[in-house]
């Protein structure tokens, strides 16, 4: 965590695994909702600010990032800056996944193992493939 990062964690069952890594950027949030259960070896890079609700599980070797970790610059202009990115409530991140900046990934929607997600994700459906693309659509899911 850098110098005024902000990590939250709003309570219940948080679980975050062994070898989890966990990046909060200068002036960047990294927040947990309540019973999040994140699994072995994932990687949160918060470049900028990161949203994760209620009931969610993120796989293992999931990356979530705001960020490409390093500027690129055309013509002195920053070109690839840092994007927000928000998991609704009880979204099931798959293993292996990858979350781009700038995500919004809505609420009982399910991530599959190894998508590469650039583009927003509709409520209750399922999307998978690189990139991913919705797959199935009114899908809910339980532990």
């Amino acid at each position: 965590m850098l110098e005024n990062a902000r990590l939250i964690v709003n309570g219940g069952n948080c679980t975050i695994t062994a070898g989890a890594v966990l990046f909060v950027d200068d002036n960047a949030t990294l927040s947990f909702g309540r019973n999040i259960h994140v699994i072995g070896t994932v990687r949160i890079l918060a470049y900028t600010d990161i949203e994760i609700g209620d009931d969610c599980i993120i796989g293992w070797e999931t990356q979530i990032m705001s960020g490409d970790g390093h500027p690129m610059y055309r013509g002195g202009e920053w070109i690839n800056q840092p994007k927000p990115i928000k998991i609704g409530e009880r979204v099931w991140i798959g293993s292996r996944a990858t979350i781009l900046k700038g995500v919004t990934v809505g609420s009982g929607s399910v991530v599959g193992a190894g998508a590469v997600v650039t583009k927003d994700v509709p409520e209750h459906c399922v999307v998978a493939g690189n990139p991913a693309r919705v797959i199935a659509k009114d899908v809910t899911w339980r532990l």
